[in-house]
């Protein structure tokens, strides 16, 4: 396919295009955390995948304690738009990861912030679970 940009008729030729063969890939990224000092931050770089709604991506699970917590994972997952009410939208993020990980994200349907539940296995073996921890773009 050959697409020459430059006239209406040509970009709306690749929006239709675009929507026809469902081509869609962005970047995200995400901080969770309450920001209070001492907390645990999950930070996610994520890829999203309108086509077939999956989400892949790397994270890396802190805190300032001693010793520092400094767990890198790797995650994977999916994405449904949730739709209550007319004009009461979000986007809930499930993703599985490496160390034991499992999030849930409810988005705002801009996806810039929201909530967050997550667990995982810290270095002693035990399962650290964290809910309704804010999320916001960055």
């Amino acid at each position: 396919m050959r697409i020459i940009l430059g006239s209406k008729t040509n970009l709306k030729t690749l929006k239709n295009t675009i929507m026809e063969n469902q081509v869609g890939l962005f970047i995200a990224a995400y901080r969770i955390t309450t920001g209070m000092a001492g907390a645990q931050t999950l930070e996610l770089h994520l890829a999203v995948s309108t086509p077939d709604r999956k989400v892949s991506g790397t994270g890396v699970i802190s805190q300032a304690v001693n010793p520092p917590l400094h767990e890198v994972i790797v995650v994977n997952g999916v994405y449904s738009i949730m739709t209550v009410m007319p004009n009461n939208t979000h986007i809930q993020v499930r993703l599985e990861g490496s160390n034991g990980v499992s999030i849930i994200m409810v988005l705002e349907k801009d996806w810039a912030s929201g909530k967050a539940n997550y667990s995982f296995v810290n270095p002693s073996g035990q399962t650290v679970e964290l809910k309704d921890i804010p999320v916001v773009k960055i």
